[in-house]
C-alpha cells in the first residue's frame, strides 16, 4: 500500500535526522539525509504535497538522465521514494550513485525493468518516458 510505504520512508528519514547521543547538532546536520519523492506517470510533483518532489518530465529522455538530474538537484545523502515510474527513476539513481543512497522505497515499482512489458512492447523503462512526453 502506497500510504504505508510513504509512512515508513518518513519514519526512517526522521530517525536518521536525529543526532545520536554524544554528537553535536552541527555534526548531525552534516550527516542530514534528504527524502525525495518521485511521482508516478501520468501524475506530477503535486502527487506528493508538502515534501521534496521534483517534476520529472523535461529532465531528459531516459531514466538515467532523469536520475542524473535528481542526483544533481539534491546533493548529499538521499532516501528516494518512488511510485510506479518514479520508482524506476529511483532505481536508476541507486544504480548510478549507490554511495549517495541512505534508503530506497518502491511503491508499485520493481527493482528491475518490467521484463514482460519490455518483451511485448520492446521498450523497457524508457518507454515510460516516451509516453510522458
Amino acid at each position: 500500500d502506497l500510504a504505508r510505504a510513504v509512512a515508513l520512508a518518513l519514519r526512517v528519514a526522521r530517525a536518521r535526522l536525529r543526532p545520536p547521543v554524544g554528537r553535536s547538532r552541527a555534526r548531525a546536520r552534516c550527516d542530514a539525509v534528504t527524502v525525495v519523492h518521485l511521482h508516478a506517470l501520468p501524475l506530477d510533483e503535486r502527487m506528493w504535497p508538502g515534501v521534496e518532489a521534483p517534476r520529472l518530465y523535461g529532465l531528459g529522455g531516459t531514466m538515467d538522465e532523469w536520475a542524473d538530474a535528481v542526483l544533481e538537484a539534491y546533493p548529499g545523502k538521499l532516501i528516494l521514494v518512488g511510485a510506479s515510474m518514479g520508482g524506476y527513476c529511483a532505481v536508476a539513481a541507486a544504480r548510478r550513485a549507490p554511495e549517495r543512497l541512505a534508503g530506497l522505497v518502491l511503491a508499485g515499482s520493481r527493482p528491475d525493468a518490467d521484463a514482460a512489458r519490455a518483451k511485448l512492447k520492446g521498450e523497457g523503462q524508457n518507454g515510460f518516458i516516451a509516453a510522458a512526453k
